[in-house]
């Protein structure tokens, strides 16, 4: 992309490859199998990530399919990054190891508060995973497991049913 820009609406334009690496011809190729809702199992809610306007919040609203509740993450891997599709910004503990720290999207920089070991495993034959957050060691969760929209997601320690999501 010309000039390395990231803003939408950039057009595409082709150049000629040459032997030199040059990161504006550099691609990311994500599979739709790697994108998925976070879809909580206690409360049915999905994760959604607020964009600018919405100071780049993360908390829960009713299941729509829809960017800001898609995410993008490898399910073959135990630790990853989970990226939101609609602001390609990574969550976030922003730093912070307290029980109880919100949930934020922060620019991918790759930092231990951007990472998430994936656990696995099942409830009632239903099968979950959840996300344990590399700096903290505490789980994504939906703030005591309350079912209405717009409640905060953040970090617990993990062990209490709101922490898992269907896989």
């Amino acid at each position: 992309m010309q000039g390395r820009r990231r803003d939408p609406g950039v057009l595409l334009i082709t150049w000629t490859c040459d032997d030199h690496v040059h990161p504006e011809q550099q691609w990311t190729v994500r599979s739709r199998d790697a994108s998925r809702m976070l879809r909580n199992n206690k409360t049915a809610g999905c994760v959604r990530s607020g964009g600018a306007d919405l100071a780049y919040v993360v908390d829960q609203e009713n299941c729509k399919d829809y960017l800001p509740q898609r995410y993008a993450f490898p399910s073959n891997v135990s630790t990853t990054t989970i990226v939101n599709e609609g602001t390609a910004r990574c969550l976030s503990v922003g730093g912070s190891s307290v029980k109880g720290a919100v949930v934020v999207q922060a620019v991918c920089d790759g930092g231990s508060d951007q990472n998430w070991t994936i656990q696995r495993s099942t409830i009632n034959s239903v099968p979950v995973i959840r996300f344990v957050n590399g700096l903290s060691g505490m789980c994504l969760g939906i703030n005591g497991g309350h079912v209405e929209e717009g409640t905060k997601v953040l970090q617990w320690p993990c062990g209490a049913d709101d922490h898992w999501f269907k896989a």
